[in-house]
């Protein structure tokens, strides 16, 4: 897992570095974060960004590029949260640092509605299962989700290829595929 983790480190050095960003490195609420602050942002509004990476691989310093170019097309700054990984941290963890960075924002002064939480792949799950605790527990809301291709299917239920000789792992933490027999409903 190191080597796949070391991977991933280096596919944001292909990326371009956005001009007028800069990333200081924060504890929001107990978990690390990188902030991406363009020059001249609207500091009322502020995005809470959930990296992708199936919450095994990647982790806030992937996505350090990405959240600078998207908070300076936003306008605003954003938060690239460094929750846990899977590995280490079996779910909800993730979801708990969200909240967590969620609660610090607040804490910082920022309105709930004008947080808007992000994510894309895992990142994007993430994004709208902090909003769905916050709504179940009755705390204040999210202004947006942007959810850009959630993986929202934990379980990936599907019929099973006969090719395949034992069961997919699943990298979002639920271990239950090691004792599951391959049949037509794996």
């Amino acid at each position: 897992m190191d080597a796949a983790r070391i991977q991933a480190e280096q596919v944001q050095l292909a990326a371009r570095e956005p001009e007028g960003v800069t990333y200081p490195e924060v504890d929001a609420g107990g978990v690390p974060g990188i902030r991406c602050e363009p020059v001249d942002a609207d500091t009322d509004h502020v995005l809470l960004h959930s990296h992708a990476g199936g919450s095994v691989p990647a982790s806030a310093p992937v996505d350090r590029k990405l959240g600078g170019h998207i908070a300076k097309a936003a306008g605003a700054p954003e938060l690239v949260l460094g929750f846990r990984r899977t590995l280490e941290h079996k779910y909800p963890a993730q979801v708990n640092d969200a909240e967590a960075a969620f609660n610090w924002l607040l804490s910082e002064g920022y309105e709930p509605g004008n947080i808007i939480t992000f994510g894309h792949s895992i990142g994007g799950f993430i994004a709208v299962a902090l909003a769905l605790r916050l709504r179940d527990t009755k705390l204040p809301l999210p202004g947006a989700i942007v959810s850009i291709s959630p993986w929202c299917e934990r379980h990936l239920r599907r019929r099973a290829d006969p090719r395949r000789t034992r069961p997919r792992p699943d990298p979002a933490g639920d271990e239950s595929w090691r004792s599951a027999r391959h049949s037509a409903d794996v």
